[in-house]
């Protein structure tokens, strides 16, 4: 396992912090107002806000907490501790990201009410970062 606190692993942790607020961006601005699923715990939130009125915050952390105690079994310490790290943030920028959309944009009102424009660009953002965590 990598020591903590080096340049390379600060980098690393800046990126992945930098990931997290981004996607908490794109689906709370654009996929969650139009009810958008992009797949894994942000869609699964998604389809369980739209049947259940849960918070999308507190699911995706649910169900990420769920999908890291099975991946413990698998990862290894560096990646679990990335994981885990993410597990937790990305929920938090969800939240302050629904917070800041709430005082932006009146009830009931989207910030871009074209489903494909919203989904090209959230595509292309979950690509970039995806691309940039992954192999740096």
């Amino acid at each position: 396992m990598k020591k903590f606190f080096t340049k390379e692993y600060l980098k690393e942790l800046f990126y992945v912090t930098l990931g997290n607020l981004l996607v908490a961006v794109s689906f709370s601005f654009f996929l969650d107002p139009l009810n958008l699923v992009m797949g894994g715990a942000t869609g699964a939130a998604t389809i369980l806000k739209c049947l259940f009125g849960f918070d999308t915050a507190i699911t995706v952390f649910v169900i990420n907490v769920v999908l890291l105690l099975i991946g413990l079994l698998f990862l290894g310490k560096d990646l679990f501790i990335k994981t885990l790290y993410s597990t937790i943030v990305l929920p938090l920028f969800i939240s302050l990201c629904n917070f800041i959309y709430g005082l932006l944009v009146e009830e009931g009102q989207v910030l871009v009410s074209e489903p494909m424009l919203v989904i090209l660009f959230s595509s292309l953002i979950f690509a970039v970062i995806s691309r940039r965590i992954l192999w740096p």
